[in-house]
């Protein structure tokens, strides 16, 4: 299944297709691209049945009930590090649009960054997920998500179910510029981005959590926050950060981010 490509933010993404990791009762049926990802229907319903099997003949949930207090001291520490901030707020004034569910899920395992999927029920809801790993450890060995860390990675994540489903929306136009995945191929594909249209989606969110980072913290967190995704090899980020200013500064122009998006891809085109 991995060499099939269920890797990444694939296996997080599909638990999510279940009503609890200990009971894996499915709510919603997979959607063709974890299907892809996971090398077919058969193999991931095979993957979720020997999951299951495992957490009962383990006696998981004993484990889990054990580890309760440590699992809500790092949802506590978070919830207070949030303090005031109005992530959501942040994310809705900008794109000009809401969804309907907004879930950030703490995983202490995972690296320090995250996944940003959706999932759509069968009632028509759209729920977007952040599903986050720490960015430290504390002196008694408790992973941390630091304020700032959390504030960045959630605008990203949550981001990305904005963003990708425009990109998916507009892929005819996106791959017209495909040409210029090959200056950028080595770097990106370093980190996990190795199609174009994931380029695409990534520039874009970079782009937009950039901006926010000039409209909440001034010119010099901004700059602070451009200069850090130029040094990671987004060289195309300048661009669309300047294209996002007239998105910003025209609301009566462009209603939402959805009327913008054919707008900021012909940057590319430039």
């Amino acid at each position: 299944m991995s060499k099939a490509g269920f890797t990444y933010d694939a296996p997080p993404t599909a638990a999510l297709y279940f009503y609890a990791p200990l009971e894996l009762k499915q709510h919603t049926s997979f959607t063709p691209y974890l299907i892809e990802r996971g090398g077919g229907e058969d193999k991931l319903d095979a993957f979720f049945n020997s999951l299951q099997n495992f957490a009962v003949q383990s006696d998981f949930e004993t484990f889990y009930q054990s580890q309760k207090e440590l699992y809500q001291a790092m949802v506590d520490k978070v919830y207070n590090n949030l303090g005031s901030m109005d992530l959501i707020k942040d994310l809705e004034d900008y794109y000009r649009t809401q969804k309907d569910e907004y879930n950030i899920i703490l995983s202490p395992l995972l690296h320090p960054g995250g996944y940003g999927p959706q999932i759509k029920t069968s009632d028509g809801k759209t729920k977007i997920y952040g599903i986050l790993g720490p960015n430290n450890v504390d002196n008694q060995g408790i992973p941390e998500f630091s304020a700032e860390f959390i504030k960045d990675l959630v605008w990203h994540e949550f981001s990305h179910s904005f963003v990708n489903p425009l990109t998916e929306k507009y892929l005819k136009e996106v791959n017209q510029y495909s040409s210029l995945f090959r200056p950028i191929s080595e770097k990106m594909e370093a980190m996990a981005y190795g199609r174009w249209e994931i380029c695409v989606n990534e520039y874009i969110v970079r782009a937009v959590t950039t901006r926010l980072s000039f409209l909440s913290g001034g010119q010099a967190y901004g700059l602070a926050a451009l200069q850090q995704e130029k040094a990671q090899g987004f060289a195309y980020i300048q661009a669309l950060c300047d294209k996002l200013e007239e998105f910003e500064k025209h609301p009566e122009q462009w209603s939402s981010f959805d009327v913008f998006y054919p707008e900021l891809i012909r940057v590319f085109k430039e």
